[in-house]
């Protein structure tokens, strides 16, 4: 195989595209030994920014479900809701993110192996319908934190339900955005890099000397080489090494084969399955809008009461330590009055709780969202995959269908005869 030097491509990528070019780091990316996201969307929703075409996928949140199935219940967590908001989160993320039109794409993905430039992963640590929190950090393709971890949180104000001006707005919609502004401030510090990277190599092409690549460059082509060496490890597997747990270039392969144009057609046809299956979350989260939302109006004054109740609790728990030295005074003068104690607050919050579990309409609600959130881990809706001869089916979750797309695009690949322009995703999780 061919190889050419990294300053040598970098001169041809500046020449062809002027300013651009085309968590741990070993979950990122598809896996040789494991299992697309991406796509192009309108003219429209170009990258405004002097940086290359970026796609950020949004992996389901992590539900943030504690290990110990008795702790769910202490918490009032129920975990099929907790696993459908989940996705209804990484949706509505996505969504504020897209809608800046930062990124060439903004895609929801099963899990961290589907193929982009950059990862924003999350957890969900609190969600109980009057506070929101979720953890969040923003990866690159080789590993590289470009957001490290931080919490969003917000809480509901009392009131909020009741105006008529949030109607069909989510009450937690400035979260969204927060984190939407998180992203995007980074991106615009990179752009600047990048940007500035670009001007000094026309300073050195001009004067006959190599240019450099830019980290945003860097970037997108790990993650391609990521693609490549999963689909042909025997030509591209030693393209990238492992060092201090990232990813890094060891060299540049060739970019005018017919083997680099067959990797850039299957992975076409990745971000092709990829925008498909991130549509099939959208629906997921368009079914669930109605329970949700009432849900959440429901939740709001039980958890308000309890959060309140338990801050009461405290407070009394802390006025009696401060009061047990007037006790041990007041004794000694055969004076002891009613002490104030944690424990008739412990108490409403407990009898607040068990109201909080067995309301009847809640109860309905919540058993909605429940299967919804089932049937999401079960199964979504076939996807259909049309070839030149046969049309094939992927069945089961999300994670099984993009598990079994990848094998099938593998095997595509390997097959010479195999005409990857002419594949076409009709459908995925709808």
């Amino acid at each position: 195989m061919s190889k050419i030097s990294e300053a040598a491509v970098a001169s041809v990528l500046l020449l062809l595209l002027g300013t651009g070019t085309m968590g741990a780091w070993s979950a990122l990316g598809p896996q040789i030994e494991s299992t697309s996201d991406t796509t192009r969307e309108n003219p429209a929703d170009q990258v405004p920014l002097d940086l290359p075409p970026l796609v950020l996928a949004v992996p389901v949140l992590d539900p943030g479900l504690p290990k110990n199935p008795e702790v769910w219940e202490k918490r009032g967590i129920w975990p099929e809701l907790r696993r459908a908001e989940s996705v209804r989160s990484a949706h509505l993320i996505a969504d504020a993110i897209r809608s800046r039109k930062l990124f060439d794409s903004v895609v929801v993905a099963p899990d961290t192996t589907t193929s982009a430039d950059l990862y924003l992963l999350g957890q969900i640590t609190v969600s109980n319908g009057e506070d929101l929190r979720i953890k969040l950090e923003m990866l690159d393709a080789t590993g590289k934190a470009w957001i490290p971890k931080k919490l969003f949180k917000q809480r509901v104000p009392e009131g909020w339900h009741e105006n008529n001006a949030h109607r069909n707005v989510d009450p937690f919609a400035d979260l969204y955005e927060k984190i939407a502004t998180a992203v995007e401030k980074r991106l615009i510090r990179e752009a600047k890099r990048h940007a500035d990277i670009v001007k000094r190599n026309q300073s050195r092409i001009a004067k006959g000397q190599s240019p450099k690549l830019s980290d945003v460059e860097r970037v997108t082509l790990t993650k391609d080489l990521v693609l490549a060496r999963y689909f042909a490890p025997d030509v591209y597997g030693d393209t990238l090494k492992e060092s201090n747990g990232r990813l890094r270039l060891r060299y540049l392969p060739a970019m005018d084969t017919e083997e680099w144009t067959r990797i850039q057609l299957v992975q076409a046809r990745d971000r092709d399955f990829g925008q498909k299956l991130s549509q099939g979350y959208a629906h997921f989260a368009q079914q669930m809008q109605g329970s949700y939302a009432l849900w959440q109006r429901d939740s709001f004054p039980f958890a308000r009461e309890q959060r309140l109740l338990g801050e009461r609790a405290a407070a009394q728990a802390v006025i009696g330590v401060l009061a047990a030295a007037a006790t041990v005074a007041a004794a000694a003068d055969g004076d002891v009055g009613t002490l104030p104690t944690a424990a008739a607050g412990v108490a409403s919050a407990a009898l607040l709780y068990s109201s909080f579990r067995t309301n009847e309409k809640r109860k309905a609600e919540v058993a909605e969202l429940n299967e919804l959130g089932r049937s999401l881990q079960s199964e979504l809706a076939p996807a259909s995959v049309e070839l030149r001869e046969r049309t094939v089916t992927l069945k089961g979750t999300a994670t099984e269908q993009f598990t079994q797309w990848r094998g099938l695009l593998r095997e595509l690949y390997a097959n010479d005869s195999e005409d990857l322009a002419a594949v076409t995703v009709v459908g995925a999780g709808r």
